[in-house]
C-alpha cells in the first residue's frame, strides 16, 4: 500500500510541475488542451491539431504554439518513461519499504546458531543456504583470479553453486553439512590460499603457536590440503625425470620414485631459528614417516607440540637433482633421510641464552655485529669494516620498530655494510614490509610494488606513501640525514604540508603508467640506479621459504638497485594477498583479493599461460631468483659463524667495499 502511495505522489508531483509550466506559457489553462491532443500522423507532420489552430493566428500565437508543441511532446515522453520506471521500481525488492519487503533470511550471530540448535529441518536448511549465498556473493565480488579470468568467472561459479544446491540441498540440514558445503565451495576456486575457517579455527589462530608439526617449527600439509600442482606452481615446479639406472645401481640407499613421493605430505613453511631449520628442512621436502608410522593421511595427530618432547624420529624425502633444464631444476628421485630433531620445547632447555651470539633483538628481529679476519672470521677488530647482520623472521606490526632498533644499535657499533637475512620469512603484513623497505630508499618516487585487485584497480605504491606515515623512521643506512627523503617531498610538493598536518592523496588506481609518470613522477623500476658512496652496501639472503610480504621487501630493494647482491635460492613465489571476511556464523572466508607486481612490473606468481609448461604439464611460477646461488638444504646453523651463505654474503660485501662504486 505504501508503495502505491509513493507512486501516486510521484506522478502527481510530475504532472503538477508540467501544468504549472503550461499555465505560465498561456497565462490560463486552455479549455481544449487535452481534448485536442491526438497522435501525430503524416497529415499533420510534426504538428498537433492544436498547433494547426495556432498557426492560423498572429505571429505571437504562432511562437506560443511552437513552444507548446515542443513542451507537450517532451512532457508526454517523460511521463511515459516515468510511469514505466516507477512501475518497475515499485515492484522490485529494492524499492520496497522495510514493512513491505520480506525480512532477509540471512541469519547473523546468535540468530544463526539458535536456528541451527533449535530450528526445524527446513529452517536449518534455509539458514545454511543463506550462509552459503552470503559466501557466494562475497566470492563473486571480492575474489581476485590470478589467471585473469581463465580459471574463474562469476556466472559460471554461480551456476556451479546452484547445481550443487539442487543436488545436495539436504546436506544443509546439519552444521557439518554446511561446513562441508562451504569448504567445497571455496575448493572450486582452485586457489590453495583461499579457505573457509570455522569460528573454532579462527579462535585457534589467535592462540599462541603450538610450534607446528611435531613441535619442530615446521608447517606440513597433506597433498589434498596443499593442492599439489598449485603448491609446486608457487615454488617453481621441478622437472620430474626418470631415475638413471647408473644412479640407482651405485646409490647406497634405496631411492624413491618422484611420482610416488608426490603423494606424500609436503613442507610448506619453516619457522626461522627452529630445530627444523637447523636440521636442514626446507620448503618442498616430503615427510615419509614419523617413527614407524607411515599412515600420514591425517596430520591432526601430529600437529600439537604438547604431545612431543624430546627427539621425534622423522623420515624425510629430499630431492636428488640432475642439473638444470630450461632454467628449471631436474629431479630424478628422492633420497630418504632419517632424522632425530629436538622439538622447540626440548631445544629451549638445551641451548643456554649465554651461548647466544646475538647482541640484541627478539623473536621477530635479531641482529649481530660481524667482522672477518684471518684468525677469526667473525671477530670484531676494526669497527670501520664491521658488518651488521639483521634477521627479519616475519613482518608483524612490530617489524619496522625492531628493524630500526637493530640499525641504531649496529650503527653505534660502527657497522659499515649490512646483511639482511630473509630466509624462511613467510611474510606477514604487506604494509609493514613496504614501510621497512621505504626507509632504505632515498627517492620518494621509487616504487615499492604495484597491486592489482578484483575490480580492475592497478595501484602503484611508492616511497612517498610511507614517508608521510607517522611511523616512518627516516632514511636509514646512509651517511645522509634521516630527513633527506622527507625534505625532498617538502620541496617538490609544498602544498601537501600545512598547519593541520600532511594532506597526502594516493595515486589513482585507474590511471595509466604514462599518467602516473606525468602527474606524480612514478616509473617502473630498473636495476640500474644512481649509485652513491653515501649509501651503505646491503646484501639480502633469501631461500625457498621467503614468501609473500618478504618477497615484496626483497624485490623493492633489488629492483631499485639498492642491493649489492641477493644470495640464496629462488623464493617461494607467492605474490597474492589474502583478506579474511567475517561470516554470519562467526567463521571467516579467507580469499585472495589482490596480487602484487614487483617494481619492475614482474609477476612473482605468474598468471595465465605463462604459468603453464606444455612440455611437462606442470604449473610454473616465478619467485625471485638470486644473483648468487647458495642452498640451505644442509641447515641454517644457530652459530652465524658456521653459516656458509653468510660467508658468501661477506665475500660479496668485500668486493663492493673494494671497488670504487657503492650502492
Amino acid at each position: 500500500m505504501k508503495r502505491l502511495m509513493v507512486v501516486i505522489l510521484f506522478l502527481s508531483g510530475h504532472f503538477s510541475v508540467t501544468s504549472f509550466q503550461l499555465f505560465s506559457l498561456f497565462g490560463h489553462a486552455p479549455s481544449n488542451l487535452f481534448s485536442t491532443i491526438q497522435p501525430q500522423s503524416k497529415i499533420f507532420g510534426n504538428k498537433s491539431p492544436l498547433c494547426m489552430k495556432a498557426d492560423e493566428s498572429d505571429a505571437y500565437n504562432n511562437s506560443k504554439c511552437s513552444k507548446l508543441g515542443t513542451l507537450l511532446q517532451t512532457t508526454l515522453r517523460d511521463c511515459l518513461l516515468t510511469i514505466g520506471l516507477v512501475a518497475a521500481l515499485s515492484f522490485s525488492p529494492g524499492f520496497a519499504s522495510a514493512e513491505d519487503q520480506p525480512q532477509s533470511r540471512l541469519p547473523a550471530g546468535k540468530q544463526y546458531w539458535s536456528i541451527i540448535q533449535d530450528g526445524l529441518p527446513e529452517e536449518r536448511i534455509a539458514a545454511n543456504k543463506a550462509l552459503m549465498d552470503y559466501a557466494v556473493g562475497t566470492i563473486n565480488n571480492m575474489y581476485y583470479d590470478l589467471s585473469g579470468g581463465a580459471y574463474f568467472q562469476p556466472l559460471d561459479f554461480y551456476i556451479v553453486w546452484k547445481d550443487w544446491l539442487s543436488r545436495d540441498r539436504q546436506m544443509l540440514e546439519t552444521r557439518d553439512g554446511a561446513v562441508e558445503g562451504l569448504q567445497w565451495l571455496v575448493k572450486q576456486l582452485n586457489d590453495p590460499f583461499s579457505s573457509y575457517l570455522t569460528r573454532e579455527q579462527l579462535r585457534a589462530e589467535l592462540k599462541p603457536s603450538n610450534n607446528g608439526f611435531l613441535g619442530l617449527g615446521v608447517v606440513v600439509k597433506s597433498p589434498n590440503d596443499s593442492q599439489d600442482s598449485f603448491f609446486f606452481g608457487a615454488n617453481r615446479a621441478p622437472v620430474m625425470a626418470s631415475l638413471p639406472p647408473e644412479l640407482a645401481k651405485h646409490s647406497h640407499q634405496k631411492l624413491l620414485d618422484a611420482a610416488k613421493v608426490a603423494k606424500l605430505p609436503v613442507v610448506t613453511a619453516v619457522i626461522p631459528d627452529s630445530p627444523a631449520e637447523r636440521a636442514g628442512l626446507v620448503v618442498g621436502d616430503r615427510i615419509i614417516a614419523v617413527g614407524e608410522d607411515r599412515n600420514l593421511q591425517s596430520l591432526d595427530k601430529f600437529s600439537s607440540a604438547e604431545n612431543y618432547f624430546g627427539y621425534p624420529d622423522l623420515t624425510v624425502a629430499k630431492p636428488v637433482y640432475a642439473g638444470i633444464e630450461d632454467g628449471r631444476e631436474v629431479v630424478v628421485a628422492y633420497r630418504p633421510i632419517r632424522l632425530q630433531i629436538p622439538t622447540l620445547l626440548t631445544a629451549d632447555t638445551i641451548f643456554s641464552p649465554t651461548e647466544e651470539r646475538l647482541i640484541g633483538g627478539n623473536a621477530i628481529v635479531h641482529y649481530e655485529l660481524l667482522h672477518r679476519t684471518i684468525f677469526d672470521p667473525f671477530s670484531i677488530t676494526e669497527p670501520d669494516n664491521a658488518v651488521g647482520y639483521i634477521r627479519l623472521t616475519r613482518f608483524s606490526k612490530a617489524a619496522t620498530a625492531g628493524f630500526v632498533e637493530a640499525v641504531e644499535s649496529l650503527e653505534k657499533e660502527g657497522a659499515s655494510s649490512y646483511i639482511i637475512d630473509l630466509r624462511n620469512n613467510y611474510g606477514g603484513v604487506i604494509q609493514e614490509a613496504m614501510l621497512t623497505a621505504s626507509s632504505l630508499l632515498k627517492d620518494p618516487h621509487a616504487v615499492l610494488c604495484f597491486t592489482l585487485n578484483s575490480r580492475g584497480g592497478f595501484t602503484p605504491h611508492d616511497v612517498e606513501e610511507y614517508v608521510v606515515d607517522k611511523r616512518y623512521p627516516g632514511y636509514l643506512l646512509s651517511s645522509e640525514p634521516k630527513s633527506t627523503t622527507l625534505d625532498q617531498v617538502r620541496r617538490e610538493s609544498p602544498e601537501m604540508f600545512d598547519e593541520n598536518g600532511i594532506n597526502w592523496s594516493p595515486p589513482s588506481a585507474y590511471a595509466s603508467l604514462r599518467e602516473q609518470r606525468l602527474k606524480r613522477g612514478i616509473l617502473p623500476a630498473s636495476r640500474t640506479a644512481s649509485f652513491t658512496k653515501k649509501s651503505k652496501p646491503i646484501v639480502l639472503l633469501i631461500n625457498e621459504g621467503t614468501a609473500s610480504s618478504a618477497e615484496v621487501f626483497a624485490s623493492a630493494l633489488r629492483d631499485n638497485g639498492r642491493t649489492v647482491a641477493t644470495i640464496g635460492t629462488r623464493t617461494f613465489g607467492k605474490g597474492l594477498i589474502q583478506h579474511t571476511f567475517p561470516m554470519p556464523d562467526g567463521g571467516g572466508l579467507r580469499l585472495t583479493v589482490a596480487e602484487y607486481l614487483t617494481p619492475a612490473l614482474k609477476h612473482v606468481t605468474f598468471v595465465g599461460g605463462a604459468r603453464y609448461d606444455r612440455s611437462s604439464g606442470e604449473f610454473v611460477s616465478g619467485g625471485i631468483r638470486p644473483d648468487i646461488y647458495c642452498g640451505s638444504r644442509s641447515g641454517i646453523p644457530r652459530n652465524i659463524g658456521a653459516d656458509f651463505c653468510v660467508s658468501e654474503a661477506l665475500d660479496a660485501l668485500d668486493e663492493a667495499n673494494g671497488s670504487t662504486v657503492f650502492y
